[in-house]
């Protein structure tokens, strides 16, 4: 927690030591209970803090820290004055506390339109792409009035529009993958800026 002394605070649950047991090769301290937990769940025994093996000859219990946070008071941003070994109970009711921390804004889901494979509008024959959809209407279909699941896609397509003849539609239309031609994420005048640009470099 903020403005803690770093002596007081465990490196593992970030609040005032509980029970403080020192790690002889960093120096540094560690909650006794945090740090069980820790090593017991770990396949290596190794610090936190410095990564170096620990062996049960490097950690003592710290009875001055221990001493010192019985002792020494912890001014909270909400103007009580606590001593140190009831900070982390009062953590826990303080409302000023609660009210600092501001909610994380999640932002919204963009929903992505799926231009790369296609439901075949007759028989629902699902993730085809736009040459196995008209392969598999070249075979199973033929000359068939539809609506055209390419074009419906399309940030420009009506999705109301049925053709006539939904296979010649397709060849003739749709030669090639527009994800190859378009980029989506551009709106219409940065488009026509960039052809101009690219007609000027061109001539």
């Amino acid at each position: 927690m903020q403005d803690i002394k770093e002596d007081y605070q465990c490196l593992i649950c970030l609040q005032v030591l509980e029970i403080p047991i020192q790690h002889k090769v960093c120096h540094k301290h560690f909650c006794s209970e945090c740090l069980n937990r820790l090593l017991s769940a770990s396949l290596t025994s190794s610090c936190p803090n410095c990564r170096n093996q620990i062996f049960q000859e490097d950690l003592q219990l710290d009875n001055e820290i221990g001493t010192k946070i019985t002792q020494e008071t912890y001014q909270c941003i909400c103007g009580s004055s606590i001593i140190y070994n009831q900070v982390n109970d009062h953590i826990e009711t303080c409302e000023i506390i609660k009210n600092s921390f501001k909610p994380i804004e999640m932002k919204p889901k963009v929903k992505v339109q799926n231009r790369w494979t296609f439901e075949c509008p007759v028989c629902n024959l699902k993730n085809l792409d736009r040459a196995a959809l008209i392969e598999h209407f070249t075979a199973s279909h033929g000359h068939c009035r539809a609506v055209c699941p390419i074009c419906k896609s399309m940030p420009w397509g009506d999705p109301n529009y049925v053709s006539s003849d939904l296979l010649s539609h397709m060849k003739q239309r749709h030669k090639m993958d527009y994800d190859t031609l378009t980029d989506y994420t551009m709106t219409d005048e940065e488009i026509l800026q960039k052809v101009i640009a690219e007609s000027m470099n061109t001539y």
